[in-house]
């Protein structure tokens, strides 16, 4: 036998089948205005503490992170339901500090390997995520979404 074909059988046995998730991805608005103007040690320990915020936000929504990078987090949720309130959770905890918040999920199949999830919908909610409308106050209520 192959190594190619041996490989390929522990991914398939490491990968999970598709299934549908919400895939939330949440960042710091400005981070690297924070660190002008806060300095490094308050602008990490700020950023920090919105890392934590979003989550316990995310927990509390029936969700959980995945995983962090830099100022933000993306997450998973079991429904769309549950990722619109955990982003809704996470902007308005974050109006008590010093620190925004922009977030946008969709929802679709994944594939979980290893712990992290891949497919389109984990794409597209980057975009989500990372794309903000002209106006703060606008939602859609469609698959994606961004608050």
């Amino acid at each position: 036998m192959n190594d190619g074909a041996m490989n390929d059988k522990a991914s398939d046995k490491a990968a999970k089948s598709s299934h549908n998730l919400a895939i939330l991805f949440a960042d710091i608005d400005g981070s690297t205005k924070l660190y002008e103007t806060h300095g490094d040690e308050t602008a990490h320990r700020l950023t920090a503490q919105c890392l934590t915020l979003l989550d316990a936000q995310a927990g509390l929504a029936g969700g959980r992170v995945v995983k962090t990078s830099g100022d933000g987090v993306m997450c998973v949720f079991a429904t769309p339901d549950e990722a619109f309130r955990a982003a809704t959770l996470m902007r308005d905890a974050q109006k008590r500090t010093p620190v925004s918040i922009h977030a946008g999920f969709h929802f679709g199949p994944v594939i979980e390997y290893d712990g992290d999830f891949y497919g389109d919908t984990v794409n597209v909610a980057a975009r989500a995520g990372s794309t903000r409308p002209r106006s703060r106050a606008r939602k859609s209520l469609s698959a994606s979404t961004w608050c």
